[in-house]
């Protein structure tokens, strides 16, 4: 590939994939990063175009791999509206809501993303600076396939804005759109698990 070199930052994702550093920004473009000999500052070249933005919801992105294809999914969550600059304002909790998730994978022959509909055999778990693949098999206990594990990772959010976290988290089913909670109760966490926490022999 013959990729112009020009400078990218806001990254939200990165992610080492087939020896190369893959990274997408907040208005989702992807980029390849060349770091060089360390002595010069890295390039990123760039991938793929700028993602369609939702009017309704707001869009976080992820890359991860698997069955060997870099995926995008990106997760769109409906804002309820609250303001940290009005006083006057009684903060409603949840103060945002996962709605979905849509998953693609890259097709690097023309650089375009493909939507998939299912993961197969395999299950995902998403998170601030965390996303991998599992695949699922009768030794996994509760792992459900074809489904998409997510945590609350609005940092900037309840950071920077006081907002309460914690509360968005649960269990995407692709096939059937719907979303249930990762546990029975209400979630006593301020700040949302920033990380999963899985043993390497189960990454992809």
């Amino acid at each position: 590939m013959d990729y112009s070199h020009t400078p990218v930052n806001l990254f939200e994702e990165v992610i080492f994939f087939k020896n190369q550093f893959y990274a997408i920004n907040c208005v989702g473009v992807v980029v390849v990063c060349d770091i060089g000999d360390g002595l010069d500052s890295p390039k990123a070249s760039i991938l793929t175009e700028e993602l369609p933005k939702s009017s309704c919801f707001q869009q976080n992105y992820y890359l991860v791999e698997c069955w060997g294809q870099l995926l995008l999914v990106v997760k769109s969550v409906l804002d309820f509206g609250y303001d940290p600059d009005d006083e006057k304002i009684e903060m409603k909790l949840p103060a945002y809501k996962t709605q979905k998730f849509d998953v693609y994978k890259l097709d690097f022959s023309n650089r375009k993303w493909e939507q998939v509909n299912s993961l197969g055999e395999y299950c995902l778990f998403l998170g601030f600076s965390t996303s991998v693949s599992v695949p699922v098999t009768n030794n996994s206990g509760t792992l459900k396939k074809n489904c998409i594990y997510f945590t609350d990772d609005f940092l900037y959010g309840y950071r920077g804005f006081g907002i309460p976290g914690g509360s968005d988290m649960g269990v995407f089913d692709m096939e059937d759109k719907s979303i249930q909670p990762h546990y029975r109760g209400e979630s006593t966490c301020y700040y949302s698990p920033p990380i999963w926490l899985i043993p390497t022999l189960f990454i992809q």
